[in-house]
């Protein structure tokens, strides 16, 4: 029988308290954009673009791999949409170093990341919490708990 990750939070929880955190990191950025706060703001977004960055690396070594077996056009799915990610992150990214993003493209980034968030906990967080071996449960929890 699989156990428990440590701080008694099934894996499904501590992935969806990860897209919590990074729900935090994005209302950050949010903030200090809309009070055109430039230099804050690439703080944030750096912040904010790291916790990303490291949140989809997890699940691609870690679970989606796993996931694939189960179901394949979802797990395809899941990628894809976190290739198209980490293209709108570079691409945010570099309007915020140019001081020319905008609010409602922002704003409709999170709206995508709520979606996928969604999507992943209905589908791959579930399946993980039932299915994924004992000890990349374990590597993926310890990862997280380093960040959170």
């Amino acid at each position: 029988m699989l156990t428990e990750p440590a701080h008694g939070e099934t894996i499904r929880e501590k992935l969806t308290a990860d897209h919590a955190r990074l729900e935090r990191l994005f209302e950050d950025v949010i903030a200090r954009l809309a009070r055109n706060d430039r230099d804050e703001t690439r703080a944030a977004w750096s912040e904010f673009e790291r916790a990303l960055t490291a949140h989809l690396d997890a699940e691609e070594k870690l679970v989606l791999p796993a996931f694939a077996f189960a179901n394949p056009e979802e797990a395809r799915a899941i990628g894809a949409e976190h290739e198209r990610f980490r293209a709108k992150l570079l691409e945010l990214g570099v309007a915020v170093d140019l001081h020319t993003i905008r609010l409602e493209d922002a704003k409709d980034f999170v709206a995508e990341l709520h979606a996928h968030a969604r999507r992943e906990d209905a589908l791959m967080y579930r399946w993980a919490e039932k299915n994924l071996e004992e000890a990349v449960r374990a590597a993926l929890v310890r990862g997280l708990l380093t960040r959170v």
